[in-house]
């Protein structure tokens, strides 16, 4: 029986913790952190990357190819 390797898109959010005294340079200081890679770990502490959450579900699924 062939296997599809079947791919998909998911929404997922995103979070971090920063300490700013105003809204604003709370968006500013965010806009300059990059993606965890890695949340589990912890090697991408919560207060210099954004973490994120996987609570989408796949979405315009497709097949990208087949073995045999």
């Amino acid at each position: 029986m062939p296997i599809f390797k079947v791919n998909a898109k998911v929404t997922v959010s995103c979070f971090t913790e920063v300490e700013a005294e105003t809204e604003e340079e709370a968006i500013e200081l965010a806009s300059e952190r990059g993606l965890a890679e890695c949340h589990i770990d912890g090697s991408f502490p919560v207060d210099e990357s954004w973490h994120y959450e996987a609570d989408g579900s796949p979405y315009d699924l497709r097949v990208d190819g087949q073995t045999e």
